[in-house]
């Protein structure tokens, strides 16, 4: 099977299963249909939330695709593969869903609010929604290498639940605990949230938030590439990691 075969396997498990077709496809629909009906507001307010649940469309399937997923296909069929084609596979499958996600969530935005976005407004938006994605996406694929394959699922939707809820994309940041809110400057999705958020309200770039997430890019990719070494190199000396990684 090639990459795009197993990226079509992988999209077929999430959009023919309905606890997952309305989890990452329905849901940030329904969070932004929610919110916007509890709160409401003018355009720009309408802007904020779409941007909110443009962002949980991406987040969300990340470490499922790319932490949960990648670890299974280590341990499944997959396995012969190389990396790399797993890795492609599951790239292509989580950006299959984000965008599958993000359309329908323009759909509903567009039905029952204000939202309003010029050409430049819209290219902000995909510039900022695919800069934010890369920390998280390397977040993922570090974590498949560092935790056991028993673990990843476990820590992987951790990770996924405090990002999301740090970033206030559930829960909008006005009505998150003050203190919640300033611990989470620490999370590349607060970041995130800075970039999309000023996209969808006309603001000037927010270069202080780019440079944090340049900055999580790098950690990140260096963690996963020196867990890919960690890992594969114990298999080249036929020597199994001792915690049980694939």
């Amino acid at each position: 099977m090639s990459v795009r075969q197993d990226a079509i396997l992988h999209l077929r498990r999430v959009y023919f299963s309905v606890g997952s077709l309305a989890y990452f496809i329905v849901g940030p629909s329904i969070v932004f249909g929610t919110v916007w009906l509890l709160r409401g507001g003018n355009a720009l307010n309408a802007n904020f939330f779409l941007g909110s649940a443009l962002m949980l469309a991406v987040v969300a399937p990340s470490f499922d695709q790319m932490a949960i997923g990648l670890a299974d296909d280590r341990h499944g069929p997959l396995e012969f593969r190389r990396e790399r084609a797993r890795l492609g596979a599951r790239l292509w499958a989580w950006a299959g869903i984000a965008v599958g996600a993000s359309l329908l969530v323009v759909i509903v935005a567009a039905v029952i609010s204000p939202m309003s976005l010029g050409f430049l407004g819209w290219l902000r938006f995909l510039l900022a929604l695919a800069l934010g994605a890369t920390p998280i996406g390397l977040a993922a694929v570090a974590l498949s290498f560092w935790f056991p394959h028993d673990q990843v699922r476990r820590w992987g939707k951790i990770a996924s639940f405090v990002l999301i809820l740090g970033a206030g994309l559930v829960v909008p940041p006005f009505m998150l605990p003050g203190l919640l809110w300033r611990a989470a400057n620490i999370l590349p999705t607060r970041h995130y949230a800075e970039i999309v958020w000023s996209s969808g309200f006309g603001w000037v770039w927010p270069w202080a938030s780019t440079l944090w997430l340049v900055l999580f890019a790098g950690v990140f990719a260096g963690a996963a590439i020196a867990g890919a070494r960690r890992v594969y190199g114990d298999r080249a000396h036929g020597v199994a990691p001792v915690d049980g990684l694939p």
